[in-house]
């Protein structure tokens, strides 16, 4: 198989990882939205109670009918406030989970296609073991530094640059520190300092544009590296399940 073969093999199994997962979040979301719906009902009926007590909380401390008939109320409308945290936390879980999936695929297919480089030119080694450069080389701004000194290829240029760098950073919040804005975070992002010790919130539509940003960097800088060293494809690009066959048969693929 030519280089140019096992990148773009590589290249179509983190599209496929990267999409897969993005699929995954979405069929779990309506296990969630079922939730939503189940407190969004059971707000509605609370709604006249709802708006009484926003008017005056004092109801409650009636000593009359009115007063029990309210506490016994506001114990209802906590529970549904209770369903609606429970659901906005799974929710975030599911963000959070597909975002720290996306940059791990990102950083398999980084190591992937530099053991392949490796094995053109291995003076970019550079006096340092393949295993300590691999590990180097997955961090983005590791990677854009090597991109400009040995390919002379700027990747910040990239459309989606600021959009995945800023995701690759934010993962090692999540991990590290719960999902609260690290002091590390604010000095990569030059962010205000008053970012940090506040926990994020994800959306929909941000963990949508890391998928697609990172799809699109992917294939990017594939076609920067077959550029680089004037690798072709021999035949038509495999599919994934067929590259997922070629490894059920041979382990050894693509190490």
């Amino acid at each position: 198989m030519t280089y140019g073969n096992q990148i773009s093999d590589l290249r179509t199994l983190a599209h496929m990882e990267i999409r897969k997962a993005f699929d995954f979040m979405k069929e779990g979301f309506k296990n969630i939205e079922s939730r939503f719906q189940e407190a969004r009902e059971y707000e509605e009926e609370f709604k006249y109670y709802i708006e009484k007590l926003k008017k005056d909380p004092s109801i409650t401390e009636e000593k009359t009918p009115r007063g029990k008939e309210f506490r016994e109320m506001l114990e209802k409308i906590d529970i549904v406030a209770r369903m609606y945290e429970f659901a906005n936390n799974q929710q975030e879980v599911a963000y959070r989970m597909t975002h720290v999936f996306i940059i791990s695929v990102y950083e398999a297919f980084i190591r992937s296609t530099y053991k392949i480089i490796l094995n053109k030119d291995k003076t970019l080694l550079v006096n340092k073991k393949p295993s300590e450069k691999l590990n180097e080389i997955a961090n983005v701004d590791a990677l854009h530094k090597f991109m400009n000194d040995d390919f002379k290829t700027d990747i910040s240029s990239f459309p989606g640059w600021s959009v995945l760098r800023e995701g690759f950073y934010r993962r090692h919040v999540i991990i590290h520190h719960h999902g609260i804005f690290s002091e590390r975070y604010r000095r990569k992002m030059n962010c205000p300092a008053s970012l940090v010790g506040i926990e994020f919130k994800t959306d929909f539509k941000y963990i949508e544009n890391l998928k697609d940003s990172m799809i699109d960097f992917i294939a990017h800088l594939s076609t920067q590296i077959l550029m680089h060293f004037s690798w072709g494809i021999t035949g038509r690009a495999r599919t994934a399940p067929e590259i997922i066959e070629k490894i059920k048969n041979n382990s050894h693929f693509l190490r």
